[in-house]
């Protein structure tokens, strides 16, 4: 149940039905079994695909939200354009309907987001991934909804944004429902999750951290009661057991009976069809003892605690760079046309290190990644790479992957590894077998963007840039990419807004913003990153 202090965090495997979830509850899609109760008519939706075609300018979206208001705004300015007689009752009902409020809290949320102004008369369809994600919010957040529902508010958000939308969430007044498999955003908003496993959805009251600890102690001590309920079942096999073995030794032991001309039993073996019925006795305990065998086995199975099985990957590498120095970069420029993307940038990345490129919206890391892999011409500087240094890229758009081609048939390529490799290291990430031969184009954006990083791992690389590398994975695919590549002997630049992964996989951080190198995580988030 939702109530007016919910704080509802969902997480679950990438095809588990999260969205689908949301859609439900916020009635766009009907449930096919059970019965779903809503007394709140005003529900604002975030998710995930903005659709572009609908909106032309950002302002038309964001005005969406109040398109009466907006028609009357459009009326008073096309008048005053073409220096018609003003009609001052327009004016009026425009103040009276909260029309110049509007306009003062669109332009606050837009500096508060770090966006400018500006950016109001640009067409939607040329934000950047970051920036539609921002828009977005803005436009849920000034509808003043009672319920608020996100899907993965933080995907392509800045460090700087996901602070403050974290702030703004944990001081709302008002109830929401998000999805997210940011731990950290998690942990320091919501007070309630909601998991999707095995087809089931199971609640738990606190936040993420709680409901790991919570989770673990839940599945121990079901455990721990199906032990009992097991060894009960094994001493009742036993004694069912035991009645057969003497109910079939009884049956054997008794002889052939005389029979007397008239069909009568001898008399001396008087006696012993009573002893014969004994054996059937005995076979009837058994039979009764199964049954209730079978009985505690069925309900316990029930009982018994699923656990997802255990998923690991490791990332081949051909061959190692021969070069202590592999990346080195100095006095590093990008400018397109007039606009200075970055300047100045100075760093080297020695054998084995792992770099994370931070920044805000639009500082230049993307822009950076492209640039020392070619993508993009320099303006300034130099950077050189070392002659050893084999490698594998995962852009933004990697997972813009062929449609019609099959999950199996982009990954494998038989001149670089075993076709069971392939299998494995899908099986890894989640895709199951079945998946394997479906095409690209029936895949959720995360499965996709699964299979884009299967296909750089087993290029058989020693060296990965990774441009925001977890988006749209859940989190256990997240912990297995961190696990993989903290456990990874080549080097890595990666881009990334997830503080835990950040954390666990990095050994040095350059933030953009600053024109800073750090060589630690700890240092850029004493000295760089204050808000971590």
């Amino acid at each position: 149940s939702i109530n007016s202090e919910s704080r509802i965090g969902i997480i679950g495997n990438n095809g588990s039905g999260k969205s689908t979830l949301l859609k439900i509850i916020s009635g766009e899609l009907h449930p096919s079994s059970g019965y779903l109760q809503n007394s709140i008519e005003d529900i604002s939706f975030l998710k995930q695909i903005v659709d572009e075609e609908k909106y032309c300018l950002v302002n038309d979206y964001i005005w969406g939200v109040r398109p009466k208001l907006y028609l009357l705004k459009k009326n008073i300015e096309s008048i005053d354009k073409h220096s018609q007689q003003l009609d001052w009752g327009w004016f009026t009902q425009y103040e009276n309907e909260g029309g110049y409020d509007f306009e003062v809290a669109i332009e606050k949320n837009l500096v508060q987001m770090g966006l400018e102004t500006s950016l109001l008369e640009r067409p939607l369809s040329s934000l950047s991934g970051g920036e539609k994600t921002k828009v977005s919010l803005l436009r849920m957040i000034l509808t003043q909804s009672s319920l608020f529902f996100l899907d993965e508010p933080t995907n392509h958000l800045d460090q700087e944004s996901i602070v403050w939308l974290r702030e703004f969430l944990s001081g709302s007044s008002f109830p929401f429902v998000l999805i997210s498999h940011d731990r950290d955003f998690l942990n320091r908003t919501v007070n309630e999750i909601w998991e999707i496993e095995n087809g089931r959805l199971n609640v738990y009251f606190g936040n993420y951290d709680f409901f790991k600890k919570s989770k673990s102690q839940k599945y121990h001590s079901e455990l721990e009661q199906y032990k009992v309920q097991q060894k009960k079942v094994d001493r009742l096999k036993e004694a069912a057991l035991e009645r057969r073995i003497k109910a079939e030794q009884m049956e054997n032991f008794k002889g052939q009976r005389s029979v007397k001309k008239n069909g009568g039993i001898c008399k001396r073996d008087e006696g012993s069809g009573s002893g014969r019925a004994n054996p059937k006795k005995k076979m009837t305990a058994a039979k009764a003892v199964e049954k209730r065998i079978q009985l505690i086995f069925e309900r316990e199975q029930a009982r018994k605690p699923w656990i997802e099985k255990k998923r690991k990957i490791a990332i081949p590498m051909s061959s190692p760079c021969m070069s202590s120095t592999v990346f080195r970069a100095e006095n590093l420029g990008l400018k397109i046309k007039d606009k200075q993307i970055f300047s100045q940038v100075t760093f080297n990345i020695h054998n084995g290190e792992k770099w994370a490129i931070v920044g805000s919206n639009g500082s230049g890391k993307t822009s950076l990644i492209k640039t020392i892999n070619g993508q993009m011409e320099k303006s300034q500087g130099i950077f050189t790479w070392s002659k050893s240094a084999v490698k594998g890229v995962f852009s933004q758009e990697s997972h813009d992957l062929p449609g019609d081609k099959k999950v199996l048939d982009v990954v494998w390529r038989p001149d670089v590894t075993e076709q069971s490799v392939a299998r494995m290291m899908l099986e890894g990430f989640g895709i199951k077998a079945n998946l394997m031969q479906k095409t690209l184009n029936t895949l959720s954006p995360g499965e996709k963007v699964k299979v884009a990083l299967v296909e750089v791992i087993l290029s058989g690389v020693n060296t990965l840039l990774l441009d925001e590398p977890t988006n749209h994975l859940e989190i256990r695919s997240r912990e297995i990419l961190e696990e993989a590549l903290s456990q990874y002997k080549g080097s890595i630049i990666l881009v990334s807004h997830d503080f835990r992964f950040i954390e666990r996989v990095c050994t040095n951080v350059f933030d953009i913003s600053l024109n800073r190198d750090f060589d630690s995580v700890s240092s850029w988030k004493k000295n760089g990153h204050r808000q971590f």
